[in-house]
């Protein structure tokens, strides 16, 4: 169990990076987010190439389908969160994922018909009000109104694939699904080059390919946050790992807060006293409730 929690851990800290690299790359290099979907195809691609070559173990063509139409709402899903954090505070945007375990327990229960204990229902409300406050503000301190309906957007998305998609890593092994998930995301990301093609090679001339180094790094992050949190889990219980691994929006805070303050060239938050304690407030009940849904 030491080292699911362990692992669960590291898993939210690469998260985090991940989450504050992109922010810097939107926020200084990349003025529309569209671009940088092709590079993150590349790394996917050239992920779930290598899972697919390594793996013998082949699947139902039904079932792979399945995942390819899977595979597209959560590319759907990357999209939305690249236009959310290109518009709003990353400190404010990544928490609202917290609504995913309360999002996909509702989703179980009305698809699937599994009951919820009475500590869930109070973990749903205790992540729904830590959303509430985290995106409530005044005049100056509103949060952006498209970079809130896209991370919904981006946050439904992801919660309806994964509870599907962890249904068939369970059943039909972990390592080959993956790879046909994360090959399928490759492939789109690769063939989005075709509608951003002029505005992604000017983009990386202009920037001098910081942009794609930026994003590259990111994913690879990702990536490893993706493989690592997903082992925690098949050592330990996969909601447990969750909420273990929602130290993600705590190091997001804490790590935007220290570059505000360091390297506000970067990209700046508020860091007034009142919106950093709506925000500790806001996290710390996001937090909370995961673990009560994770019980």
């Amino acid at each position: 169990m030491s080292l699911a929690i362990s692992l669960a851990l590291i898993a939210g800290l690469l998260w985090a990076i991940s989450n504050v690299i992109d922010k810097v790359a939107l926020s200084k290099y990349i003025k529309n987010p569209l671009i940088v979907t092709p590079i993150v195809g590349l790394v996917s691609f050239l992920f779930g190439f290598f899972i697919l070559v390594q793996n013998n173990q082949v699947l139902p063509s039904q079932i792979i389908w399945k995942i390819i139409g899977l595979s597209t709402l959560l590319f759907l899903a990357i999209i939305s969160y690249f236009i959310a954090v290109k518009h709003e505070e990353i400190s404010r945007i990544i928490p609202i994922y917290g609504l995913s375990p309360a999002l996909m327990a509702l989703l179980e229960f009305f698809f699937f018909g599994t009951m919820l204990a009475t500590l869930q229902y109070f973990g749903i409300a205790a992540a729904v009000l830590g959303v509430v406050l985290i995106t409530y503000g005044s005049a100056t301190t509103k949060i952006n109104k498209k970079g809130l309906t896209f991370i919904l957007i981006g946050t439904l998305l992801w919660s309806f694939t994964f509870m599907y998609l962890a249904r068939i890593f369970n059943e039909y092994g972990y390592w080959k699904a993956l790879g046909w998930e994360q090959f399928t995301i490759g492939v789109l990301g690769l063939l989005s080059l075709l509608l951003v093609k002029r505005e992604f090679f000017e983009s990386m001339k202009a920037n001098s390919q910081k942009a794609f180094y930026l994003i590259f790094t990111s994913e690879v992050f990702g990536t490893a946050a993706g493989a690592i949190g997903f082992y925690a889990a098949s050592l330990w219980a996969a909601s447990l790992t969750s909420a273990v691994a929602s130290d993600q929006y705590i190091l997001v805070f804490l790590i935007s807060l220290f570059i505000t303050k360091k390297w506000p060239q970067l990209f700046e938050e508020k860091v007034g006293p009142k919106i950093i304690i709506q925000k500790t407030i806001s996290i710390l009940l996001i937090i909370a409730g995961i673990f009560l849904i994770s019980l």
